[in-house]
């Protein structure tokens, strides 16, 4: 199964440190230290409004923010300011997908267009093509301004029905690359961390579309913490199914030392209803007999009297 993979976050801080990973800015290696430096230059920028992919990122945003922003309230230190998007798909279907130069372009126009449509392309301050890493992927980032110039990521990303319903419409763009939507409602991460980037793929550097037309020398973008939230969006189907496989087992161990309990109490009570019968049975033979009865009164009193005797003894020692 060849899954469509999107996975879009509230960005923390100014931008300045995810944009070192995007944008692949020297001596901020250790932000993109999975990318192989040889294949660098096949990286792909695409414009932005008012140029802003020139910008260092944290620069786009501020100035997005300055350009649109009308609410009359000040915006809140700890306000999210941007929003973070990664796009591609199974390893497989990509490394096919971007052997054919038309689809490739299709696919990078789709991805265009999904972005724009979902977030604003007024919003929009960075869309690059990664192909320097296994995989072939997309860093889109946006800045969550509301159509009445709020500032406001939560509302922008959008509640759970949301989110799904953003993830469907993904997937309905992606379908004509062979790519599918993962279950919904499982938590199913298609991607294995580890697997994501001990991939090995063949990405040609060869032009795209007209409308679509890369632009060359850009600053940088990332935070190590940020490119660990993308690794772990991309955890495979495989791996939560063996998850959930191994969930079934320790519920079957359950049910069967519940089993077990259940037939041991079984056994318990009818050792019990056993005892029980046979006891009533010598007590009923002990009733009919007068002998056995006169025998067992005097074993009783012996016993008490000598329990007491035992308590007199007692009492005299501890004084």
């Amino acid at each position: 199964m060849a899954y469509a993979i999107y996975h879009g976050s509230k960005g923390k801080g100014s931008g300045g440190g995810i944009g070192k990973h995007i944008d692949r800015t020297e001596g901020m290696e250790h932000t993109y230290k999975h990318a192989d430096p040889s294949k660098k230059n096949l990286n792909l920028i695409f414009p932005v409004p008012n140029d802003r992919m020139y910008m260092p990122l944290n620069k786009a945003i501020a100035d997005r923010i300055e350009e649109g922003y009308s609410s009359n309230r000040k915006i809140r230190s700890d306000a999210k300011k941007f929003m973070s998007h990664v796009l591609t798909g199974s390893h497989k279907e990509m490394v096919n997908i971007f052997a054919d130069e038309n689809k490739k372009n299709e696919w990078i126009s789709s991805n265009y267009q999904f972005i724009i449509k979902e977030f604003g392309k007024e919003n929009l301050v960075r869309f690059v093509l990664h192909l320097d890493e296994k995989t072939p992927h997309i860093h889109a980032v946006t800045v969550p301004l509301t159509k009445d110039g709020r500032l406001s990521a939560k509302e922008v990303m959008g509640n759970k029905k949301v989110l799904q319903e953003r993830q469907d419409r993904y997937a309905e763009m992606m379908k004509p690359f062979g790519l599918e939507r993962g279950i919904r409602g499982t938590g199913i991460k298609h991607e294995n961390a580890n697997d994501y980037y001990k991939r090995i793929d063949q990405a040609v550097n060869t032009p795209l579309k007209k409308e679509l037309e890369p632009v060359k020398g850009v600053f940088g973008i990332d935070k190590g913490k940020t490119m660990k939230k993308y690794r772990k969006s991309l955890k495979s189907s495989v791996m939560a199914l063996n998850e959930l496989g191994e969930k079934y087992k320790r519920e079957r161990l359950k049910t069967s030392s519940l089993s077990k309990t259940i037939e041991r109490k079984s056994q318990d009570i009818s050792n019990i209803r056993k005892n029980s019968k046979e006891d009533l049975k010598a007590l009923q033979g002990i009733i009919m007999t007068p002998g056995k009865s006169k025998e067992l009164r005097e074993q009783i009193l012996t016993k008490e009297k000598e329990n007491e005797i035992k308590r007199e003894n007692n009492k005299g020692f501890k004084r």
